[in-house]
This record gives C-alpha cells, sequence and structure tokens, in this order.
C-alpha cells in the first residue's frame, strides 16, 4: 500500500470515527480549507508540525497515522480500564477475568464472527461439586 493511500484512508477512518468533517478539523486545527481537504484525498501531505495538530484533534498517534502494523490507539475508556486492573490484587484480576471471558462468551454475535471466551492466563476453575439436599 502506497504511503498517501495509507495515511489518506487512517486520517479518513480517525475522522469518521470521531464524527468530525473537514470543517471541523479546519476549524480545530487552523489548517486552511483548501490544504486540508487535500489531505484526506491523499493528494498533499503534511509537514510534521501540522501531523502533529492533527494527530492531537483525532486523539491519535503519527504512528498510526503513518505506520501500516501500527495498532489503533487506546480510548480514554480503554486506558482507564487497564489502569484499573494493574491496580486490582490477584484473586481481583481473576474475577475481572472471569467477568469479561463471560461477556464475551455471552455476546450475540454471529455465529461466523463468534470469540471463544477469553483467557487471561488464568488457571480453569474446577467445575462446582453439586451440593447435596438435606430432606
Amino acid at each position: 500500500m502506497a504511503y498517501n493511500d495509507l495515511w489518506a484512508r487512517r486520517l479518513r477512518e480517525r475522522q469518521a470515527k470521531l464524527g468530525k468533517k473537514n470543517p471541523d478539523m479546519v476549524a480545530a486545527t487552523g489548517i486552511p480549507t483548501r490544504t486540508y481537504s487535500n489531505y484526506p484525498r491523499g493528494e498533499r501531505e503534511p509537514d510534521f508540525d501540522t501531523l502533529l495538530k492533527i494527530c492531537r484533534v483525532l486523539r491519535t498517534t503519527p504512528n498510526y497515522i503513518l505506520l501500516e502494523d501500527e495498532p489503533e490507539p487506546l480510548s480514554p475508556a480503554e486506558i482507564r480500564l487497564v489502569e484499573i486492573y494493574r491496580n486490582l490484587t490477584d484473586e481481583q484480576r481473576s474475577t475481572f477475568e472471569r467477568v469479561v471471558s463471560s461477556f464475551r462468551a455471552e455476546s450475540p454475535l454471529s455465529p461466523s464472527s463468534r470469540q471463544p471466551p477469553l483467557t487471561l492466563d488464568a488457571a480453569p476453575e474446577a467445575p462446582a461439586t453439586p451440593k447435596k439436599r438435606i430432606a
């Protein structure tokens, strides 16, 4: 994939994900309308300072915009979940992992996209022993 194609596609994708139109980007970055309109079409490349302005507005990194194998950056909510997880005790992490796994297992995904329950290096639980009823 050509650099211009990747840059333009990633730019369009981030704008769409955040619900930002070109006029919003122009207003937020101070880039002239005519100049900015060339970026999503891949007809022009920004200088580094301009790229940084765009990335700040799109809450992303230059690496994500420019590099093919760079994953999309975490959202603030995802970052907060990681912070919470890192501050849990081992027992709390185990509980957290079971809850997350149950959401994935019960999600209403189509059969072709259904994923197995998430495992986060936790040992499998032993099956529960049925309780005996006292008559």
